[in-house]
């Protein structure tokens, strides 16, 4: 979904805010938000390899790796395209325009 170029934005998961070190913006009608500040709100671990520029992030149900600058990821050894995080996070997203706010609820159910 594209959303106004705003420039950056706060986000809140399960209505507490989330910090980051890097703030979340939306770049040509896109939100990017630092993947490891959601993740680990989300209850995961996230490692990162220097080396070979791979995150690995784990919860009780999943098991994320993704490499800088590929364009595919591997949740539970199944490729993916980025586009996936949602899913794999177990949210649901929501971003309203007006406050600049990315909403994001864990009551998504996880099958």
């Amino acid at each position: 979904t594209r959303v106004p170029n705003i420039g950056e934005y706060t986000i809140a998961m399960g209505g507490k805010a989330v910090n980051f070190d890097v703030q979340p913006r939306v770049e040509e009608g896109i939100a990017l938000t630092p993947f490891r500040h959601l993740f680990e709100s989300a209850g995961g671990f996230v490692q990162w390899d220097n080396a070979t520029k791979t995150v690995t992030a784990t919860n009780k149900d999943q098991k994320v790796w993704f490499a800088i600058g590929n364009m595919m990821a591997n949740v539970n050894d199944v490729i993916v395209p980025l586009s996936f995080f949602s899913n794999a996070l177990g949210v649901s997203i929501e971003f309203d325009a007006r406050t600049r706010h990315a909403l994001i609820s864990t009551n998504t159910a996880r099958r």
